[in-house]
């Protein structure tokens, strides 16, 4: 499928169906882009196929990406379908790496794959708890100075601060005979 498309966005010829193209100016990611758009089917299902193309002028490495969006939303326009991939890509790079460095993950080792992902989908439900805990605490300027004591908000500083909370709860749930 992605070949089908190469050779059809390479060739520049009026026999065959027009590629859609479109490109503008990120500000916020600070980089020009061009988007080529086709039509496919894939098992049956049809898609669309963009072709993201990037240059950012400020970075020193990766200055120039490529990129294939492969979608079955055949609504999305170049721009939604754009953002929609840095979505994933946010998630993926972000959200992903920061559950498995928090986790673990990668140390445990199951023969069946089954309590692993029911493990997972509890450390992805506690994630998503903390996510909206902390949420509501950065709203809440003087809960959230009070919590992180003058330390700058991080995952790891956050967990450290909850640490001793956890802590002083519990000693005093033991002195309190609870």
């Amino acid at each position: 499928m992605l070949e089908d498309a190469k050779r059809l966005f390479a060739a520049n010829t009026p026999a065959i169906d027009p590629v859609e193209e479109s490109h503008g100016f990120d500000s916020n990611r600070w980089c020009s882009w061009s988007m080529k758009k086709t039509s496919a089917e894939f098992t049956g299902v049809p898609v669309n196929i963009f072709l993201l193309v990037e240059d950012y002028p400020k970075k020193k490495k990766n200055t120039h990406t490529e990129t294939w969006i492969i979608t079955t939303d055949l609504s999305l326009e170049f721009e939604e379908a754009r953002e929609a991939a840095h979505l994933r890509w946010q998630i993926e790079n972000n959200e992903f790496k920061r559950l498995s460095h928090h986790t673990g993950t990668k140390t445990f080792y199951f023969k069946d794959p089954r309590p692993f992902f029911s493990m997972l989908r509890l450390f992805c439900l506690a994630l998503a708890v903390f996510d909206a805990f902390f949420t509501i605490l950065h709203r809440n300027e003087a809960a959230s100075k009070a919590l992180m004591q003058g330390c700058k908000f991080t995952w790891k500083s956050a967990f450290s601060q909850m640490w001793w909370y956890y802590q002083d709860a519990f000693e005093y749930l033991v002195t309190a005979g609870i």
